[in-house]
């Protein structure tokens, strides 16, 4: 449930005209990336594009099929 009143907010922004679609957006992903990969606050907060790597055994995601963030390597 919180999933898709993410992402109708998201629509509602963006069909309404309105600033703030891209702030939806995101928040949305967020959401849906920290709960995908299990990540803490401060992880998902630190995220960025080298924390992910392909997955050899899901090679739909391309290249963003393992998320390894710098904060778990430590």
């Amino acid at each position: 449930m919180l999933f898709d009143y993410a992402d109708d907010q998201d629509h509602r922004v963006s069909g309404a005209g309105r600033k703030g679609w891209l702030s939806a957006f995101r928040d949305a992903t967020l959401f849906k990336t920290a709960h995908a990969y299990g990540l803490r606050r401060r992880e998902d907060r630190m995220l960025d594009l080298v924390d992910f790597s392909p997955n050899s055994h899901a090679p739909i995601f391309g290249g963003f099929g393992v998320c390894s963030p710098a904060g778990a390597r430590r």
